[in-house]
């Protein structure tokens, strides 16, 4: 295996990844190859021998834009058989978890459903913000505060940080690998949060969980080596944030919601007993979708799904089923 062929199938399994339509058996064979490559078979070997519920990638180079819970072992993917995690800093304090037993930590909740020029409306942000959120009469799990449209600024962000422990952003992002200043976040009003004011950002050491339930914020292309694929994620990561929840790619809109629903759930389940792991509740929404448990219909609105006609006829406009709509989402740094 060369450099230049690991690129060239590396790229090849983003473009599968990419289009929720690529044939997923082509997908599975590219993803295999690559599965073969990270975890070849004497490692597989060891961790057979002493069986392991999560992994934690060191990734390098080009292979940081492979989303590992994706990588398929010809019967599995790997999402189905550990919880996955990213390293991309030493700074995080790996041993600290989200909340003491039998609390629940505190949420920030901001999001944009409108749309403005250039950015499609996000419909289901309100409904995913809704149930997260415990506020007023809003039926959601975490106590907190939920900041949508024009509530969302960048005053916002910047003057609440101290005193919430998850922050969960609901909007479209960017990164752009070779201009910094052309890097943003999009506020609630339409303005952009420039990637350099979140570097600047200087209360995020009380901030367990960064959660960028956006489009495209953790990547914005393939460039040679990979380096710039911390993105935004990265940003928050060195400015104290203990842990970042990204995607690596564009997301789709009421899939994203239902997966976020899900992985606050999980995250609040069982908090008396043995609290889940910020990575085994990240891996247990993913299988509520990719094993049919959560579908395009529990969606209140689906505005950017497939039209029936260009779905492949194995698989429903509503199935999520494929990992373009469950895999983009990778936990970097703490996993606890």
């Amino acid at each position: 295996m060369t450099q230049a062929r690991l690129t060239v199938t590396v790229q090849q399994f983003r473009d599968q990844l990419g289009s929720p339509s690529s044939d997923l058996n082509a997908l599975k064979a590219t993803s295999n190859q690559i599965h073969k490559w990270l975890l070849p078979t004497q490692l597989q070997a060891e961790l057979a021998k002493n069986p392991k519920q999560s992994l934690i990638f060191s990734l390098d180079h080009v292979t940081r834009y492979v989303p590992v819970a994706a990588l398929f072992d010809g019967e599995q993917y790997l999402a189905q058989r550990y919880a996955v995690s990213n390293l991309i800093t030493t700074d995080s304090d790996m041993g600290d978890r989200l909340s003491p037993k039998g609390e629940l930590p505190t949420v920030l909740a901001l999001g944009t459903s409108h749309a403005f020029p250039g950015f499609a409306p996000l419909p289901n942000v309100p409904a995913e913000l809704s149930a997260i959120v415990r506020n007023g009469g809003n039926q959601g799990i975490y106590p907190g505060q939920i900041r949508l449209d024009g509530a969302f600024t960048a005053n916002t962000l910047r003057n609440n940080l101290d005193h919430y422990r998850i922050l969960h952003i609901a909007t479209h992002g960017s990164f752009n690998p070779k201009t910094i200043t052309a890097s943003f976040l999009l506020l609630g009003n339409g303005d952009r949060l420039p990637i350099t004011e979140i570097a600047s950002l200087t209360q995020l050491t009380s901030t367990h969980l960064v959660v960028l339930s956006a489009c495209e914020t953790g990547v914005s292309g393939l460039a040679q080596d990979g380096t710039e694929i911390s993105g935004i994620s990265g940003y928050f990561l060195y400015r104290g944030a203990k842990s970042v929840l990204a995607s690596l790619w564009a997301v789709n809109d009421a899939s994203t919601s239902l997966l976020m629903q899900q992985f606050y759930k999980n995250l609040a389940s069982d908090r008396l007993q043995q609290p889940m792991t910020k990575t085994e509740a990240l891996r247990q929404a993913q299988l509520s979708l990719l094993q049919g448990k959560i579908t395009g219909k529990d969606a209140p609105q689906r505005s950017d799904l497939l039209p029936p006609q260009r779905a492949p006829e194995h698989r429903t406009a509503t199935d999520f089923s494929h990992p373009y709509y469950w895999a983009p989402f990778v936990l970097t740094g703490n996993r606890l």
